[in-house]
């Protein structure tokens, strides 16, 4: 299984970011502003545990699809 995401955007500084829910997540990721001593780091961190969770997700549903008993079409 892969996930391919070219041109995601993301941001830890600015824009949403300084809304509460949003700036409390990036808090507890460890991610929230700029990056002290690597500039861009944070951001680059981001744009790696978004697709990540993102298969975690899926990997869930495939679970949960493998598990599910099928009917066939004919109702028995």
């Amino acid at each position: 299984m892969s996930v391919s995401m070219p041109s995601i955007e993301v941001g830890t500084v600015g824009g949403g970011t300084i809304l509460a829910p949003q700036g409390s997540v990036l808090d507890m990721l460890g991610i929230k502003g700029p990056h002290r001593s690597n500039p861009g780091e944070n951001v680059q961190r981001l744009a790696r545990i978004i697709p990540a969770a993102m298969m975690a997700g899926e990997l869930s549903l495939m679970s949960a699809l493998s598990r599910t008993p099928r009917q066939s079409s004919s109702g028995t």
